[in-house]
């Protein structure tokens, strides 16, 4: 969605005026567990599945209002709903099962499912499997890639439906759990995050199905998520890829400056060039969720965070975010999990837009060369005399921290040649060592 991202507005406005600052985020709670959601542009509601475990609307898709957060109707589901996606053009929405190897279609105009995809049959003995994670390709309504399991047979692949029906062969190289479309819909970059491998894929797609075109290794690190805006892939360790060229390129990592298992609940706005995470605090005291913003220009962070204090409420104890989905210029859907409950809860909140006079002012950029660099490279940063500066490597690892002074030299011989990070009071730039 091409909308600015006022929030990020909001946080240097708070900067500016205030310095070191921590905001409470008004918030609506949807009075009922849900376990994914989706958002449709073209209806402007939010559409979620909740499990079988919930006390009310218990196995059912829920057609919500996003500016009340009041349910509006609701579609029985035969199954246990695990995951959902809406196409591009918002015409339909897919459900996946966590007790069926089933993927159905509903028509939001109908309110009625009209086509189920079953996900097999599968080699082996067990007829079929569910769906670990999927993806609607944009510009079709009927193209989906799925990436299948059979714990019981440690049996993955990924497999390719058009109208429901299987096209082409599986790929069965690798594990790919982690899925996200290319903006044209003719290759899906996935991520490898249930082993120690960290492994990427690029995949081409097309009418006659899939075929892997590489394997790539350091764009990753960790058991963590991704997530496709544009060209591009956030993932929750910070990498910022660029996902969709061959080979894929780390653009750089947002240093998010704490250390929670998972950086989850993110997102980018290539209109307004800002990223969103949302995290765990370990600066806080007491561990709450909190956001931060990014610009994907510098990857410069906000010192300012908006926290969110569930005390008293269903998400009590709530560290992190599964999603977070921007519904307007001011307004965001986030789905937090607690760590008292097996519950989820969708959480919606505004940002006041603030007036052209509040922007921040743009901070100076910062001028590397040689770039790309053997041995020697210099740093041109008018203000900076004496600053400390840090060295990430492509996983977002500090590798080195020192004192840079404008137009000096710093060696960089030592480091194993690849892309890297370099952050200096705030300003952030990457070069690549041969």
């Amino acid at each position: 969605m091409k909308h600015p991202i006022y929030l990020i507005l909001l946080l240097a406005f708070l900067a500016s005026n205030f310095g070191a600052f921590s905001q409470q985020v008004d918030y609506t709670f949807v009075d009922f567990p849900v376990v994914d959601f989706v958002y449709s542009e073209s209806e402007d509601k939010i559409y979620v599945v909740v499990s079988r475990s919930a006390e009310r609307l218990s196995r059912s898709l829920v057609r919500v209002d996003p500016n009340t957060g009041l349910a509006e109707d609701s579609l029985s589901m035969e199954f246990d709903p695990s995951m959902m996606r809406i196409t591009e053009s918002g015409n339909y929405i897919y459900v996946a099962f966590s007790d069926r190897g089933q993927i159905s279609r509903i028509n939001p105009s109908t309110w009625e499912v009209d086509q189920e995809i079953e996900l097999g049959p599968l080699p082996f003995t067990n007829p079929s499997a569910w769906a670990m994670d999927f993806v609607v390709m944009n510009g079709s309504d009927n193209r989906l890639v799925v990436a299948r399991m059979r714990e019981s047979e440690n049996f993955h692949d990924l497999v390719m439906y058009e109208n429901g029906i299987l096209q082409g062969q599986a790929i069965t190289s690798g594990s790919q759990t982690e899925l996200c479309a290319s903006p044209d819909g003719s290759m899906v970059f996935a991520y490898n995050s249930v082993s120690t491998g960290h492994q990427c894929y690029q995949i081409s797609v097309s009418s006659n199905g899939l075929s892997l075109l590489g394997t790539y290794e350091d764009l990753v690190d960790g058991f963590r998520d991704i997530k496709a805006s544009g060209k591009y892939v956030l993932s929750g360790s910070g990498s910022f890829i660029d996902a969709f060229v061959t080979p894929p390129v780390v653009k750089g990592n947002f240093y998010l400056g704490f250390h929670g298992e998972k950086a989850q609940g993110y997102l980018m706005s290539e209109y307004s060039g800002r990223a969103l995470f949302i995290t765990d605090d370990l600066e806080l005291s007491a561990v709450r969720p909190s956001l931060y913003a990014f610009d994907t220009n510098t990857l410069a962070r906000l010192d300012e965070r908006l926290e969110f204090d569930f005390s008293g409420t269903p998400a009590n104890g709530a560290r992190s975010a599964a999603d977070l989905v921007q519904i307007s210029a001011d307004r965001y859907a986030a789905l937090f999990s607690s760590t008292s409950s097996s519950s989820s809860h969708l959480v919606i909140f505004d940002t006041p837009p603030l007036s052209v006079e509040d922007a921040p002012v743009e901070q100076e950029s910062m001028s590397l060369y040689p770039n790309p660099v053997k041995d020697n490279l210099f740093i041109h940063l008018s203000d900076c005399r004496g600053c400390d500066a840090q060295i990430l490597n492509a996983q977002g690892a500090i590798v080195s921290k020192l004192i840079v002074k404008n137009d000096e030299a710093i060696d960089v011989s030592q480091l194993i040649p690849g892309t890297y990070t370099i952050i200096i009071d705030k300003v952030v730039s990457s070069f690549v060592k041969q």
